[in-house]
């Protein structure tokens, strides 16, 4: 089965697509609420940014026997930030680009430095003709 590619708007209504599914079912307090991929998703992205603590039960090496493990999971910086910058309305950072071309940053850096060298020539340019000599290199 030949799989299907996504450009960035359908690759992002499929996720939307997918979060709105219904992921579980819970009983709480004698209602049942239904819970989406996306609500479990952001449930369990909280539950990192806050940390939890995970207990489990593995049979012990007598027969019969069980050996109690418990497992702190400590808050995690990045589910913090990424749930901040949510709540403050921030963009996601964009995805660099994988052609190997210039970005928009080196672009402006480039375009930057030509205008400094050329400022920095005709400069040298006018006080040559002035009579005067400077040194100077241009900005690399």
């Amino acid at each position: 089965m030949a799989q299907q590619k996504y450009n960035t708007r359908q690759l992002t209504q499929k996720l939307r697509e997918l979060a709105a599914q219904l992921h579980e079912v819970r009983l709480e307090d004698g209602e049942t609420i239904l819970v989406t991929a996306g609500e479990k998703l952001a449930e369990e992205i909280f539950k990192d940014a806050l940390g939890w603590i995970e207990k489990t039960e593995e049979p012990g090496d007598i027969p019969g026997t069980m050996i109690s493990k418990t497992v702190v999971h400590r808050p995690q910086a990045w589910a913090k930030q990424f749930i901040w910058d949510r709540l403050e309305g921030k963009t996601p950072m964009a995805l660099p680009d994988d052609k190997g071309g210039l970005t928009a940053a080196d672009k402006v850096e480039e375009l930057q430095k030509n205008t400094i060298n050329a400022i920095t020539e005709d400069v040298i340019d006018e006080e040559n003709t002035d009579g005067s000599e400077s040194q100077s290199d241009p900005v690399s």
